[in-house]
């Protein structure tokens, strides 16, 4: 049994349950724990799983990959993640962050999460870099977190498969 395949299993025995496809998003830092530098690659086939998020009612989508011998939950959500910036009393100060880099942007122009992901099969994708933004909480208009936004570039000749519309 693969990595993959042993974290996949511990995640549903710890209540995710597999699902046909990828629907929705869910953009949640306390999920994400890819980090600066972390090179990893889609796989084939992979499985798309579905897991609550903490006692909230919303659920999260996500693929587990192999980051250099460690399991991983990727959040494509994660790509496309905008959220405005706020000051230290939670106040708008007029600018946004977003996710950056040449897989964000192109990730960003497809019409649905499910064909770009099955079109990244076999990609290789490196978190060039990290970048806190002071926002909201979700949810609050009182409350901030420092959120972390990727950047994420393609390593290697592999690009994503022609996606048919």
């Amino acid at each position: 049994m693969t990595i993959i395949q042993k974290s996949e299993q511990k995640a549903i025995l710890n209540g995710a349950v597999e699902v046909a496809e990828f629907k929705g998003a869910v953009r949640s830092d306390e999920l994400n724990t890819l980090q600066e530098g972390d090179v990893f690659t889609i796989p084939a086939g992979f499985r798309v799983l579905e897991a609550p998020v903490g006692n909230s009612g919303r659920k999260a989508q996500f693929i587990v990959v192999d980051v250099n011998g460690e399991a991983k939950n990727f959040y494509p959500s994660s790509l496309t993640k905008n959220l405005g910036i706020v000051d230290d009393n939670a106040r708008p100060i007029g600018k946004r962050a977003t996710t950056k880099g040449e897989v964000c942007d192109w990730f960003k122009k497809q019409t649905g999460v499910n064909q770009a992901m099955r079109a990244m099969e076999g990609c290789t994708l490196k978190i060039a870099k990290m970048t806190p933004y002071q926002t909201r909480v979700f949810g609050s208009t009182t409350d901030t977190q420092n959120s972390n936004f990727m950047t994420v570039e393609w390593v290697g000749e592999a690009r994503p498969k022609e996606i048919e519309g």
